[in-house]
């Protein structure tokens, strides 16, 4: 069904999309048990032949509109809970790297129109969605940890900052090309803010929040209102 689904994307049937990313959502729930008991190893992607499902799953998240990945939510909440109620760091490792490239893709979910002049109203249904992708952030981010995910994104925002119409501290400084990539980012990086502990001083993660809250306080008033909003957040 996965090159059904890929046929469906090129034709932009947006109906066969959702009720295939169904299928495979309602395939990794049903399997979930058995996958987590028998899950990928580090040094090979073995276990559970169902395991595959939860590639499927990340295709569909990476479809342009985020009524597609929304559908997945519930699989992603009961895989989080079967891995913190096992209490496993191996078990918890094994599947970090689908955590990782969900959060990525969410990243790109969250990227507000680039034409958009002030912030998110509350109540829309962009705005409902980020809000679900906090929620979702929260409950699986202790597999990835996250200072990594903080630090990650704001290695990409530093990256892609300087096309952004912005100082290579790192946060975006105006309504250049690409603003609303950064406003993303940032925005990640905020539902994951919260659950930073202090560590030694002169620690790569030390260092990171003081580069982000030095880019903070930099901000110049030509700055795009979402991102002078989220990072006041």
């Amino acid at each position: 069904m996965e090159e059904a689904y890929h046929l469906s994307v090129a034709n932009e049937d947006m109906e066969k999309c959702l009720n295939l990313c169904r299928v495979f959502t309602e395939l990794g729930e049903t399997m979930l048990n058995k996958i987590v008991n028998h899950p990928p190893t580090s040094t090979a992607q073995t276990g559970h032949f169902a395991v595959a499902i939860f590639d499927c799953v990340l295709i569909c998240c990476g479809h342009p509109d985020y009524e597609i990945p929304d559908i997945t939510f519930n699989l992603w909440f009961r895989l989080s809970e079967e891995l913190y109620q096992r209490n496993d760091d191996r078990l918890t490792n094994s599947f970090r790297p689908y955590i990782e490239r969900l959060i990525n893709a969410l990243a790109k979910h969250c990227q507000m129109e680039p034409d958009t002049d002030g912030i998110l109203e509350e109540g829309e249904d962009f705005s409902e969605f980020r809000s679900r992708v906090v929620e979702l952030i929260k409950d699986v981010v202790f597999i990835v940890g996250s200072a990594n995910v903080f630090s990650h994104m704001f290695a990409f925002l530093r990256s892609t900052s300087t096309g952004l119409g912005g100082n290579v501290s790192g946060i975006p400084q105006s309504g250049g090309l690409g603003w609303e990539v950064g406003e993303a980012a940032l925005f990640i990086m905020c539902a994951v803010a919260r659950n930073l502990v202090p560590v030694e001083s002169g620690t790569e993660e030390t260092n990171c929040v003081s580069q982000v809250i030095d880019s903070v306080l930099d901000l110049a008033a030509t700055a795009h209102t979402a991102i002078r909003h989220t990072s006041i957040r």
